[in-house]
This record gives structure tokens, C-alpha cells and sequence, in this order.
């Protein structure tokens, strides 16, 4: 009887054991679906050497390709809409690895616990670039959507001055195309706070393109991506000059 029991315990603790390893096992499959992806930092070598960022959304077939569209500033010049495609794989110990086949752009990385993230860096020679893909989390996007108030931030570069800057702001989008708000912004450690205003518009993948008018009438303009349910949303500024990428956050409605 005691050998029996015994028997019964070891087989247990097996069973449990290899329902843990299968629950851990990772496939192409896991990362099927769409996330935002936000990579930034710096080519050191090649055309484009100089501040890198972008910001999009890609499309993950489950079976090792991947299609998306991204807009992209390589030392301040930006390329929108860049067509992201290439091919990926997963390890069954869940390490990720992304090759974009138009510009050979490589990464590698490995999902979180959740299956929802993938944190990357840029293994090429000459990049010093990190990565965070994020499940969107959300089917149907449209411009009634974004709406209430988000707090912003963003940080980056002015190629064109030479100037660094960082942004922090809270806007105010009303579900018809149309938000206003403050900012703060320092460059180069001056502070500089303004009103702006702006239009927008989503479309059904996630993105978003937004127009924003600052208080002495200088225009800038942005490419977006919703995630997290709409929850949250990352952005860059599409100016030529510009590497200034950054992210939103539902905030609390204050009015």
C-alpha cells in the first residue's frame, strides 16, 4: 500500500512538473496579433548615424511573418508611412527574434510572463537600440474613441538646433477630432509652458495622426498608436528635425 501511494505522489509531482514546463513553452504563436512598437537610441555608424526613433503598430501572423507601418526619424529624417515587413521566430524558452528585410534591421529580446510584451534590444553593429512591442489589447479603433484627458510625455532631439529637449502636458480630446491642453517643455534646461491646440484623427487599425498648434502659432505634427485597451498610446513627432518620441496615459478628468 505505502509503494502504491508513493507511486501515486511521483506521479503526481511529474504530471505537475510537465504541466508547468508546457505552460512556460513559448511558440510563434504566443506573439499572433498586433502590437505598438516604440524603438529609440542611437545609430553610431552608416548613412543614418545620429538619434533614432519610431513609433508604430505590427501585425504578427502567428506563423513567423509580420507586416506593419511605423513612422520612423533617422537623425531627423522621417520617413512615414514606413512599410514594415520581415520575419520572426520564438525559441521554445521564449527568446524573440525580429528581422525587418527592408532596411535589414535586426532585434531580439524575450516575452514577458503575460505573453503581452516583448522587451528588445538592436544586436547590429554600429546601434545602440532599445525596444518594448506592447499587445494592443483593443480590435476597432476610431476617432470617438480617444477622448477624455492623457497625460503626455516625450523626449528627444532637435537636429536642426541641436537642441535636447522633454515634454511633459495634459490635453483634453473631445471624441470629434479636437483637443487642447498645456504643456512644459525644457530645451537645452530652458523651461518653456504653453497652451496648444490641435485636430486628430484615428483610424480602425489604432494609429492616429494629430496637427498641434502652440500659443505663438508654430505647427507640429504626430503619428500615434493606441495599446493596453486603449488604455494608453505612444507617439513621435513627424517634423523633419525631430527625433522626439513619447507616450500617453489616461489621466483623472479634472473637469
Amino acid at each position: 500500500m505505502r509503494r502504491l501511494i508513493v507511486s501515486t505522489l511521483i506521479a503526481a509531482g511529474l504530471f505537475q512538473v510537465g504541466t508547468l514546463q508546457a505552460q512556460n513553452h513559448c511558440t510563434v504563436a504566443d506573439m499572433k496579433g498586433d502590437f505598438a512598437t516604440q524603438p529609440q537610441g542611437i545609430l553610431t555608424e552608416g548613412p543614418y548615424a545620429g538619434p533614432f526613433a519610431a513609433t508604430g503598430v505590427i501585425h504578427f501572423d502567428g506563423a513567423g511573418r509580420f507586416s506593419g507601418v511605423a513612422t520612423s526619424s533617422f537623425n531627423g529624417g522621417v520617413i512615414f508611412p514606413f512599410d514594415a515587413v520581415g520575419q520572426y521566430g520564438v525559441t521554445p524558452d521564449c527568446f524573440v527574434t525580429i528581422l525587418e528585410t527592408t532596411l535589414r534591421i535586426a532585434f531580439e529580446g524575450y516575452l514577458s510572463h503575460t505573453k503581452n510584451e516583448v522587451t528588445l534590444f538592436q544586436p547590429d553593429p554600429g546601434a545602440v537600440t532599445v525596444n518594448t512591442l506592447r499587445r494592443q489589447l483593443i480590435s476597432h479603433c476610431t476617432t470617438a474613441g480617444l477622448k477624455d484627458t492623457w497625460a503626455i510625455q516625450a523626449a528627444g532631439s532637435n537636429i536642426l538646433t541641436g537642441g535636447k529637449c522633454a515634454q511633459n502636458g495634459r490635453l483634453k480630446f473631445d471624441g470629434n477630432g479636437n483637443f487642447a491642453g498645456v504643456t512644459a517643455s525644457s530645451v537645452n534646461g530652458e523651461i518653456v509652458r504653453a497652451t496648444v491646440t490641435g485636430t486628430y484623427r484615428v483610424d480602425d487599425q489604432c494609429t492616429f495622426l494629430g496637427r498641434i498648434v502652440d500659443k505663438d502659432g508654430v505647427i507640429s505634427h504626430i503619428f500615434g498608436t493606441l495599446f493596453d485597451g486603449g488604455a494608453q498610446f505612444i507617439f513621435i513627432y513627424s517634423d523633419d528635425g525631430l527625433v522626439v518620441s513619447g507616450q500617453g496615459r489616461r489621466a483623472v478628468d479634472v473637469d
